[in-house]
């Protein structure tokens, strides 16, 4: 109010908003920090983080961008624009973001753990599996893995194949890692965040009850997928019942309302 070009007070502003989850006012505020000192890095960096958890990719590489061409050697830019990349599934632009932000000395384990993400999406699965589980023996806080990484660890397998055999061996190896290091939970939920991926049309009912089956008879006595397969199982035969709503009924009501979150249904 009193100093209405003060960038860093924007800045600041479209950081609590974010924290708030109020991320288009983030990006309003981010737009004035912008506005007011056009090479101000961190504002253009936080403005695409706003942007990419609006899943707005490629607006949010345009900030990262913008981010770099102020502050060429800003790691945490080159590592976010790798994750956005990932997300939309363009693997080797991403590694190179990976690599770049490694070179320039991020020590941050998330960066190892995308950098594995992406050879995973490179289908070196063995290779990206090894890249994986020495980056989770880095990282000390598990809160630098999300759910939006499983997610798409398990789209990436999905996606690379449709073999069920090559399924069951590459998921088998995938929760005894989880497990190992006690982070099941997050694969759970990526699970469940990965869910939009078997439902498309071109995707058909038999693959999707295979998939569903074979977690089943990977995960059923893990407690940390006691959710996850009923939501994976009430979407699938949402799918083979071509969108009855009724299956949602069997879910209890805070479950159904996660279902329907992720499938974006009214």
């Amino acid at each position: 109010k009193f100093k209405p070009d003060d960038h860093e007070a924007w800045n600041n502003r479209g950081n609590a908003l974010g924290n708030l989850g109020r991320l288009e006012e983030a990006i309003a505020s981010y737009d004035q920090a912008i506005k007011f000192k056009p090479d101000k890095h961190e504002a253009w960096n936080n403005r695409g983080f706003a942007l990419r958890n609006l899943g707005r990719f490629e607006e949010a590489i345009a900030s990262y961008d913008q981010a770099i061409k102020f502050k060429p050697d800003d790691h945490e830019a080159w590592n976010n624009r790798g994750f956005a990349l990932l997300k939309l599934g363009k693997f080797e632009e991403a590694s190179t973001c990976f690599d770049r932000a490694i070179e320039l000395g991020s020590n941050y384990c998330g960066v190892f753990f995308n950098r594995a993400i992406a050879i995973l999406g490179f289908d070196r699965w063995d290779e990206g599996m090894t890249a994986l589980e020495n980056a989770i023996k880095q990282i000390q806080d598990k809160e630098e893995i999300s759910a939006d990484d499983t997610e798409l660890i398990i789209s990436i397998l999905f996606k690379n194949t449709q073999d069920s055999v090559v399924w069951k061996s590459r998921l088998t190896l995938l929760i005894q890692v989880f497990d190992k290091y006690e982070i099941l939970s997050l694969l759970g939920q990526g699970l469940v965040k990965s869910i939009p991926t078997i439902m498309p049309e071109t995707v058909s009912d038999k693959t999707a009850e295979i998939w569903l089956e074979l977690w089943r008879e990977l995960t059923s006595e893990y407690k940390e997928f006691q959710i996850p397969l009923r939501l994976l199982n009430t979407a699938v035969e949402y799918k083979v019942k071509k969108g009855d709503r009724r299956v949602f009924l069997e879910l209890a009501i805070e479950e159904r309302q996660l279902l329907e979150q992720v499938l974006k249904i009214e």
